[in-house]
């Protein structure tokens, strides 16, 4: 999974300086599956932070 920030440089570069897949996969060092995987998501992932609870 992808941070929160780079989520967000994703879209910006799409939406902003309209780079493709392609160039903004080079760019970031990344996957274009990872791309386009995310390019479809409207919000950002946010990672759940679980507590083991031993007993009740």
């Amino acid at each position: 999974m992808i941070e929160m920030a780079q989520f967000h440089n994703i879209k910006f570069l799409k939406e902003v300086e309209g780079l493709s897949q392609r160039q903004i996969a080079a760019k970031l060092g990344i996957s274009r599956n990872t791309v386009s995987k995310y390019m479809k998501q409207n919000t950002a992932p946010t990672t759940v932070l679980r507590k083991k609870v031993y007993g009740t």
